[in-house]
């Protein structure tokens, strides 16, 4: 899994810090141009994370996620960007990166771990079915040599007896 964690959070911070106590117009445009810095950051480092292909770093044996997580440690920071911006978070996962924040991340992983789980036992399951298909084969090409040798030893007994007999006392 690819996590990508470098939101630039300058300006949330600025938003933060611009003066709540004051209610004037000046006041509320500063808190509006900040937070639309801090969207139009975010969609910068998705930008930036959809141009990138990460799963080039990856051993080619591994199991390649088609997206990338972006990673935003601060909580408020996220749900400040998506709910000021409804088309946010569909706009980066068109582009394959998944915004996930501290509450998400964990439940997303342990998806990923599950599902990850599960296709190594179907891949297990699948190696077991090939296995007792290649014991059932030579179980069965044992049991018609192993008929082919009894039939065999029935017709030299039965030569036998016949030989006996004309070699009667």
């Amino acid at each position: 899994v690819i996590v990508d964690s470098k939101v630039n959070l300058k300006a949330y911070e600025a938003y933060i810090n611009a003066d709540a106590g004051e209610d004037s117009a000046e006041s509320r445009e500063t808190k509006s141009r900040h937070r639309e810095e801090h969207i139009a950051a975010v969609r910068k480092q998705e930008d930036i994370l959809a141009k990138k292909d990460y799963t080039k770093y990856l051993e080619s044996d591994y199991t390649k996620l088609n997206f990338v997580i972006m990673y935003m440690h601060n909580e408020g920071a996220l749900n400040l960007a998506l709910m000021n911006d409804n088309g946010l978070w569909k706009y980066a996962y068109d582009k394959g990166v998944l915004i996930l924040g501290p509450q998400t991340m964990y439940m997303n992983l342990r998806i990923l771990e599950l599902m990850w789980t599960q296709s190594r036992q179907i891949s297990n399951q699948k190696k077991i079915f090939t296995a007792a298909d290649e014991m059932i084969k030579r179980v069965q090409m044992f049991a018609e040599r192993f008929n082919e040798v009894e039939s065999g030893i029935k017709e030299t007994d039965k030569a036998i007896q016949s030989l006996k007999i004309t070699l009667a006392d």
